[in-house]
């Protein structure tokens, strides 16, 4: 396993499913009282930002984002506690001052088994591609990936 910071310059022969892809993620700006709108609900999650103060006029840099973590519930966890969880530590709330409404939560609720069992493999596959930059465990590793998700 190789420590990884950013994307990766290497490719990967790696699909993104179809359940990230389409899935129903729900948004919100990153606050305190945002954990009063996050369900009590397995799930996938991430944190992600675009940089605060760029106008419009400021063509594609304007509009770039970075995952600054990706995470998942465990199996009898729920999102609006991890939530909390990661609010609270520094390195969130330093993110939270830097980028301000531009810091974002993202989570998609997962009540099928099914989908609940690849949550580990989806988390994994998003740190392999994006490297967030929070995530403490950022190595890039393929034997936690589901072979479904290998092209």
């Amino acid at each position: 396993m190789s420590l990884q910071k950013n994307w990766p310059i290497l490719p990967h022969d790696i699909k993104i499913p179809d359940f990230l892809i389409n899935g129903n993620w729900i948004t919100h700006t990153v606050s305190y009282d945002l954990k009063n709108d996050i369900p009590e609900k397995s799930g996938i999650y991430i944190f992600h930002a675009t940089p605060y103060g760029l106008s419009k006029n400021e063509g594609i840099f304007a509009t770039m984002q970075t995952i600054m973590y990706v995470g998942t519930t465990p199996k009898h966890g729920h999102l609006v506690s991890r939530y909390r969880r990661h609010y609270r530590k520094p390195k969130f709330q330093h993110c939270q001052q830097t980028y301000m409404r531009n810091f974002k939560y993202s989570y998609i609720v997962v009540e099928n088994i099914d989908e609940f069992n690849k949550l580990r493999s989806y988390e994994q596959l998003i740190i392999n591609l994006f490297g967030p930059p929070l995530n403490d465990r950022n190595e890039i590793e393929s034997e936690t990936l589901d072979r479904s998700l290998m092209k």
